[in-house]
């Protein structure tokens, strides 16, 4: 269990994005009673999905050689040092999710809105594709190495965010067109199966980006 001693390690990196932290939870609510968007759960989900994917890196922008040899000192492997990273990635979207769930359902109850079928499995796919993004990030970021350029580093932080943002937004504002309707019947007529599949799927690509990331770590120590 030395993984969460590392995740707690990494959350301390965090207290640099707390105006962030902040500021995007309070922008949701706002957003949810002033404007349209409180009626889309899919914009709302995939909204703070965007946002963790871009506050989860924290660390990897954050962490200077000195911090990087504290982090080597404490007790535990290499596997528990990336798994502890990872799962700050997880926790943090977990709860994300909890919240945009929230605010969702306290603004539907006081405006008299109901959130679709479309909608609810839909940001299930987002929040499937927001982990399976943050994780290959996670992968690449661990790829790239500290010591990078600042404006490279940036990209590969801010980069995948915005494309998962818009492609979901995209394909979201689609299906309520009605494009998509063979998708909502999918939704509707094979709910169990397509749960199960995307759960399995961002959990596979989960797990093996964390294994991939300590082969990483370990053949950059070997060299």
């Amino acid at each position: 269990m030395n993984w969460v001693k590392f995740m707690k390690t990494d959350f301390l990196f965090y207290k640099y994005q707390k105006v962030v932290m902040i500021a995007f939870p309070v922008f949701v609510v706002f957003m949810s009673i002033y404007s349209k968007a409180s009626q889309d759960m899919i914009f709302t989900i995939s909204y703070l999905c965007f946002g963790v994917l871009i506050v989860s890196t924290t660390p990897y922008c954050l962490e200077n050689r000195n911090m990087s040899s504290f982090i080597q000192m404490l007790p535990g492997s290499d596997r528990e040092r990336v798994v502890g990273r990872y799962m700050c990635l997880g926790t943090i979207l977990l709860a994300a999710v909890a919240y945009g769930i929230g605010v969702v359902m306290a603004v539907g109850w006081i405006k008299g809105f109901h959130v679709t079928y479309f909608d609810m499995y839909f940001s299930v796919v987002a929040v499937a594709l927001s982990l399976i993004v943050g994780s290959v990030q996670f992968l690449i970021l661990y790829i790239a190495g500290r010591g990078k350029n600042t404006q490279w580093m940036n990209i590969l932080r801010m980069l995948p965010g915005f494309i998962f943002f818009f492609l979901i937004n995209y394909i979201g504002e689609k299906g309520k067109e009605g494009s998509l309707h063979w998708l909502e019947d999918f939704f509707i007529h094979n709910k169990l199966i397509y749960l199960i599949s995307m759960a399995a799927a961002a959990l596979l690509i989960f797990a093996g980006c964390i294994f991939a990331s300590v082969k990483v770590i370990q053949r950059r120590d070997a060299i």
